[in-house]
């Protein structure tokens, strides 16, 4: 069972209304409940202008986020679960690259994230072939000059995959 993340103010009074409903339906997952805000330790609120209101009554307003929104948050934790879970969404939406993906970010200002959780998240949506193409198109702009210029000034030989090459100095 699957906890939900929700951003709401708590009281005791709720979460004893959040537990007993968790308890009567058999739906708190071990030693957490199945409603919590522990999302707000890792992320800021979202803005209210890119929810969607999925519920409306007189006292209580449920607003879900877009999922590219949920993909940045789970990427921002930077779990293994939240890394599976992001390259199912990249997958979803037919993200076709870091690039866009990086775009998205920008867009719901995320520009905290570490770049190799994006690639991490690739490679396991569309699998290491895909990456490794990538990597290869896109060599330029994924590196800084020294790099490639060292790259290209040196044979990839038996030499090199035997951490005997002149990279290391």
């Amino acid at each position: 069972m699957q906890d939900i993340d929700a951003f709401f103010k708590t009281n005791i009074m709720l979460e004893e209304a959040i537990k007993d409903i968790g308890n009567k339906y058999q739906i708190n997952p071990k030693d957490e409940l199945w409603l919590n805000n522990s999302i707000q330790s890792m992320n800021n609120k979202p803005p209210v202008e890119i929810c969607e209101k999925i519920y409306d009554f007189s006292n209580l307003h449920i607003l879900s986020v877009p999922l590219k929104y949920v993909m940045c948050m789970k990427l921002r934790s930077g779990r293994e679960q939240d890394i599976e879970d992001v390259s199912k969404i990249i997958t979803k939406l037919e993200i076709p690259s870091p690039k866009e993906f990086s775009d998205i970010l920008m867009e719901y200002k995320f520009t905290d994230i570490d770049e190799s959780l994006i690639l991490e998240s690739f490679g396991k949506a569309y699998g290491m072939e895909w990456l490794e193409k990538y990597y290869i198109e896109n060599i330029e702009s994924l590196f800084s000059d020294d790099y490639i210029e060292k790259k290209n000034n040196t044979e990839l030989d038996n030499d090199w995959n035997d951490g005997n090459s002149d990279w290391n100095d």
